[in-house]
């Protein structure tokens, strides 16, 4: 961060996910734009689905001393476990070379580590989206920073515990760091 800096909210400028089975070759940021979607991460079916989101970093941006993810996230609900949490884990995505309109299940770049986690309960009613915080791992996120070449960072929000529900993402996520 520059000299003078405070804190920096960066909005996502561009996001969309993947998912597997027979939908793994499909473009899903062109044929579902408005859907972020996250299940099953670990998988390769077409309920494996991963999001992921790329943010901008400020001109004469260098480093962090802390890093907040504000997400915007619906967890459906599960008849059969009502009581079960939802695993989200944010993790880091070292190449950022990726578009909304050309990333697939089958050439979506390698994760990298988990930054961040949460256990989330499940939405009282299905539409009702809530607003959530999670602390990202500051070195992880620097080493992010330091190999970007373009100052654009991408995380990934993925399920790593498979459990019988699956999650809505909202597109207005920020990065708040200072």
């Amino acid at each position: 961060m520059s000299a003078n800096a405070q804190s920096e909210k960066i909005i996502a400028t561009e996001c969309a996910f993947i998912q597997g089975g027979e939908t793994s070759l499909e473009a899903l940021g062109v044929t579902k734009p408005d859907a972020l979607l996250v299940f099953n991460s670990k998988g390769n079916t077409k309920y494996s689905r991963i999001t992921f989101m790329k943010f901008k970093l400020p001109q004469g941006f260098e480093s962090a001393k802390s890093v907040e993810f504000d997400i915007r996230i619906k967890v459906f609900k599960d008849k059969v476990f009502p009581d079960s949490k939802f695993d989200l884990d944010i993790q880091g995505v070292p190449n950022s070379k990726w578009s909304s309109q050309s990333i697939t299940f089958n050439n979506a770049p390698k994760l990298g580590n988990v930054l961040g986690s949460a256990q989330l309960n499940q939405s009282i009613d299905d539409k009702t989206f809530e607003w959530v915080k999670i602390k990202l791992d500051v070195d992880g996120i620097n080493e992010l920073i330091k190999d970007s070449k373009k100052r654009t960072i991408s995380l990934a929000l993925a399920n790593n515990i498979s459990v019988s529900t699956g999650a809505s993402i909202g597109k207005d996520c920020f990065l708040i760091i200072e």
